[in-house]
């Protein structure tokens, strides 16, 4: 995991010490005492790292396309953790303006790359997601979200003693026919990957 978020301070991507924190950190503390790392802090930094990881032809194809809109479904739990995470984000070689948009109805999300469906309203949860599926959109469930299904990604609380890890699990099926890639590197940290994309899925 720690070649992950290596590769992003190689590029001065995200700042040393919040990156630092998250390496020698054993895990988010599971008792609600304070930490100098929260849960969202690392998810935020997840955020950021898949965002180099995967592929959308729209953004790709388009230079001038110069942001990227993640979408949050439910109440937003991140705080500033996602502003700070993605200061002087870039997109293949280009700076790009990461917004944060709050998804209500399939019409908010249409215009978003990533979807994250934090815990919530189960009901609005299913029919966005199952509105936007199969579009080029990247859709994550949040850990608390556990046992809805058709995301692309999942987060996990792993257990460790007194604290958890945060990992994910990817579902490949659920890329369908959206034209989005993943990029091998990602795949080979998740704790668990579902199906096989076509060849032409995967970069």
């Amino acid at each position: 995991m720690l070649s992950f978020f290596i590769s992003l301070l190689l590029e001065r991507r995200v700042r040393i010490v919040c990156l630092l924190a998250v390496f020698l950190s054993t895990g988010v503390s599971a008792n609600g005492e304070s930490s100098a790392v929260t849960e969202y802090d690392v998810k935020a930094l997840y955020l950021r790292a898949f965002i180099r990881y995967i592929d959308w032809p729209r953004l790709s194809e388009s230079a001038d396309v110069h942001s990227l809109v993640i979408g949050i479904v439910n109440r937003n739990p991140f705080g500033g953790s996602i502003a700070k995470a993605m200061e002087d984000a870039s997109y293949k070689g280009r700076k790009i303006v990461v917004e944060l948009r709050s998804v209500e109805s399939a019409q908010d999300a249409l215009g978003c790359h990533i979807v994250f469906f934090a815990e919530g309203n189960q009901a609005k949860t299913l029919k966005i997601l199952e509105a936007i599926k199969g579009r080029e959109i990247f859709t994550i469930m949040d850990s608390g979200a556990v046992g809805v299904p058709g995301a692309i990604l999942q987060f996990v609380n792993e257990p460790n003693g007194d604290s958890f890890r945060v990992r994910f699990d990817v579902n490949l099926n659920e890329t369908g026919n959206s034209g989005l890639r993943v990029g091998s590197q990602m795949l080979q940290h998740a704790r668990r990957v579902i199906g096989r994309a076509p060849e032409k899925q995967m970069l």
